[in-house]
Formats: structure tokens, sequence, C-alpha cells
């Protein structure tokens, strides 16, 4: 890691922290000290799975079976979920709005 990189990535975290958003060690370690325990970290290949899934349950060629196989791809190609509401804005457009509503639908489910 260059002295670039560090540098970066140093001011990303001091940016976050100062809007208030918690790394995941600032978090599990506010758990730890609250005697809870952390979130247990969710990633993208298992939301992936999960979207397969619902999508295998909808009806062959229906917009919610096209949008969840969105979803999963979306997931499974990226590293986090802020990424893959990226790549939907690449999606077809009769299936983009639904994709968005069911990667937030899954987040919310999986307690992200």
């Amino acid at each position: 890691m260059t002295s670039r990189h560090k540098r970066i990535v140093g001011q990303d975290r001091a940016q976050r922290a100062a809007v208030g958003v918690r790394t995941r060690g600032q978090a599990s370690a506010k758990a730890s000290m609250l005697g809870g325990k952390p979130r247990a970290s969710v990633t993208n290949q298992e939301l992936a799975a999960a979207a397969r899934k619902h999508a295998a349950r909808e009806p062959a060629g229906s917009v919610g079976r096209r949008a969840w196989g969105v979803v999963a791809v979306a997931l499974s190609t990226t590293g986090t979920t802020r990424s893959a509401r990226r790549v939907l804005d690449l999606a077809p457009a009769d299936v983009r709005d639904a994709a968005r509503d069911l990667l937030d639908q899954l987040i919310t489910d999986r307690g992200i």
C-alpha cells in the first residue's frame, strides 16, 4: 500500500467518522463495550444466493424473476451493496426500479 493510498484511506475514514458513519471495527468495539454481540456481516455472495432463491420462486418470465436475477448478478459481481446499487443503474429499464426495491428489501430483511 503506497503512502498516497494510506493517506486517501485515512481521509475517507475521517470523513465517515465526521458524519457519524462507523466502520466495522468501531461497530464491533461498541457492541462489545455494551455487552452485546457485533452484528454478523453478510457478504454480497450470501445476499446473491438469497436473491437467486427468491428468483427461483417467481414464475418463469415474470418481471419479479428477472428483477431478482438482476439483483443476484449485481451482488455477485460486486463487493459492497453500494456498488451493487450502482450496477443496478445499468439494468434494463423494465426491471430497474423493481430490482432496486428488491435489493432494499433483501438488505432490510437481512438486517444490514
